[in-house]
């Protein structure tokens, strides 16, 4: 299973990559998310993928992500990351 890291998660070619991901069971592990500010997409690809870490654009875009809880456990299943710092 080759590890990867979406760039760009919310736009166009970020989501056909996921389709792709989607469509090869097993092939791939979704380790980390870098989106925008799209909240509602983030939220489901987190929710499907299960990364480690995901980066959005602002702390407010984290702290809506954090407030979703997304059905996880507790805070330490993903680290979420703001601002650029979040995507090096």
């Amino acid at each position: 299973m080759k590890r990867i890291a979406i760039l760009g998660s919310t736009g166009s070619i970020g989501r056909q990559c996921l389709s792709v991901v989607e469509s090869l069971p097993g092939a791939f592990e979704v380790v980390s998310l870098a989106a925008g500010s799209n909240v509602p997409v983030v939220a489901e690809q987190i929710v499907r993928h299960n990364p480690k870490i995901v980066s959005v654009a602002t702390e407010s875009d984290a702290m809506k992500l954090r407030a979703m809880r997304l059905g996880r456990r507790d805070e330490s299943d993903a680290a979420l990351l703001a601002r650029a710092s979040g995507i090096m």
